[in-house]
This record gives C-alpha cells, sequence and structure tokens, in this order.
C-alpha cells in the first residue's frame, strides 16, 4: 500500500514536470483540453478530500496503537481488551470507508494470551513504523495532488 502510495506521487511528480514544459503548457491551453483540464481539476479534489480522511484515520490508528503499547507495558489486560475493542472500531470505520477487509482478534486461554500480547506487541511495532511510511506517502501525495492543481490553475489563467 506504501508503495502504491509513492508510485502515484510519483507520477503526479511527472505530469507536474510535464505541465511546467512550454509546449505542456500549450497543449493544456487549447480549447479542446480545456474541458479535460477542468474535469483533472474536480478529480484533483476528490482525490484531496480522500487524502485528508486518510490522514484522519491514519493518526486515530496511530493514536490507537500507542495507547495499546502503553496499556500492554502496564499489564492492564481488562484495559487492553478496551483498547482492542476500541481499535477494531476504528479499523471498522476505515473498512465502510475505503472498503478494505479488517480482522477481530479471536479470544483465546490465558497462557497462550501473554504469548499473544508479546507478539501483539512487535505486530503493533511494525504496524507503527508501516503507518508512518504511509502517513509520510500521503503527505508527499497531498503536496503533489495540490501543487498540480495550482500548475493546472495557472494554466487555465494563461
Amino acid at each position: 500500500m506504501v508503495d502504491g502510495v509513492m508510485r502515484l506521487g510519483g507520477v503526479y511528480n511527472d505530469i507536474e514536470e510535464m505541465m511546467c514544459s512550454p509546449s505542456g503548457q500549450l497543449s493544456l491551453c487549447r480549447p479542446q483540453q480545456r474541458k479535460a483540464v477542468e474535469q483533472e481539476l474536480e478529480k484533483s479534489l476528490i482525490l484531496l478530500d480522500l487524502c485528508n480522511a486518510i490522514q484522519e484515520n491514519i493518526f486515530e490508528l496511530k493514536t490507537s496503537i500507542q495507547e495499546m503499547q502503553l496499556v500492554i507495558k502496564r499489564g492492564d489486560d481488562s484495559a487492553l481488551q478496551a483498547k482492542i475493542q476500541s481499535y477494531i472500531r476504528l479499523a471498522k470505520k476505515a473498512q465502510k470507508q475505503f472498503k478494505k477487509i479488517s480482522k477481530k482478534p479471536t479470544t483465546v486461554d490465558q497462557e497462550s494470551c501473554r504469548r499473544r500480547v508479546t507478539c501483539e506487541e512487535d505486530q503493533l511495532q511494525e504496524m507503527e513504523l508501516v503507518i508512518i511510511d504511509l502517513e509520510s506517502g500521503i503527505e508527499t501525495l497531498f503536496r503533489k495532488l495540490i501543487q498540480s492543481r495550482v500548475s493546472l490553475l495557472n494554466t487555465l489563467s494563461l
């Protein structure tokens, strides 16, 4: 997913370079291209809204992961269950918004639960790193979308 976001940012980087070239600006200013440019501007608003929603969900998930890590360190099983339920709600919210599958953790006996907590702590740390990478990629994509939109608006105003 992070790789896909980074590649999409690269595509917008390439589009930006083409729009900044004199031949690119001339071709975009043609009357037959104006409608396509205006459609792209509309689509860019949708993408910006989507990026904003993703950033909000990432922040919420990141906060939830950090809270679970603190609860794991304290060893409070009941608080951990509450945080896990909170995390599941956030994951389901993201699932609805972005149509992704989330898995519900299963309940197991006390001994395997201790092993699972250690494993989950490692997974949470890995997930936090992935979320940080994704957050960075989304921020980069967001900036590229804004730059692309500004370039298109500047081209239309010529």
